[in-house]
């Protein structure tokens, strides 16, 4: 997973991907490569940043929270943040919403 994970910052970087608020990308951008590469790895950079437990937690709240609804952006990082027992502003708005790429914990 790790290599998989610097892989894709690695990609991101050299292709300039980082411009983009994944967060809310909008319906032009919906699609967009970098909305599910930087998704995957900004998961990764959670896991790292509150650790599996707290991840692992947060997974299953949000599936028993948000099964057969809908969800924001918002939800998830408010579900997270009750897990971990953590503010995670800083962290979400470097991995979704900043346009640099975002420092490794």
């Amino acid at each position: 997973m790790q290599q998989q994970f610097e892989d894709a910052l690695t990609y991101l970087d050299a292709n300039d991907r980082w411009a983009l608020d994944i967060s809310d990308p909008g319906r032009d951008n919906l699609f967009a490569g970098q909305v599910y590469l930087r998704g995957a790895a900004a998961l990764h950079a959670l896991r790292l940043e509150i650790g599996d437990k707290s991840l692992f937690a947060g997974s299953q709240l949000w599936l028993t929270t948000y099964n057969e609804s809908t969800a924001t952006t918002e939800d998830f990082e408010a579900v997270m943040e009750q897990a971990s027992g953590q503010q995670l502003d800083t962290f979400f708005d470097e991995w979704l919403r900043g346009d640099v790429r975002p420092g490794v914990s």
